[in-house]
């Protein structure tokens, strides 16, 4: 497979980004159904992962959004908008 040019590496990224949480959410949902009737610690310890991804996608996905006003000179009004994460959450 061929190297995405230097100007898309950061969507490539994203894009191998979502493809590990697509996976890996789709095994994590299916412990989170499992285990909040079975296993309240691994339950918890997935809830927290779980948290750990959306803070990662979050991260992802402003980068992408900043590096292609940057690298396009998109004016940031057209751009779909920055998502925040409250402190207290992370």
């Amino acid at each position: 497979m061929t190297s995405p040019p230097p100007a898309l590496l950061p969507v490539d990224r994203f894009l191998h980004t979502l493809d590990n949480v697509s996976r890996e959410g789709r095994q994590l949902r299916n412990r989170l159904i499992r285990e909040y009737l079975i296993d309240s610690a691994a339950f918890a310890a997935d809830l927290l992962l779980l948290r750990d991804y959306r803070l990662s996608l979050v991260d992802t996905y402003n980068r992408v959004r900043d590096d292609a006003a940057a690298r396009l000179g998109l004016a940031p009004a057209i751009l779909p908008r920055i998502l925040h994460v409250d402190a207290t959450e992370a």
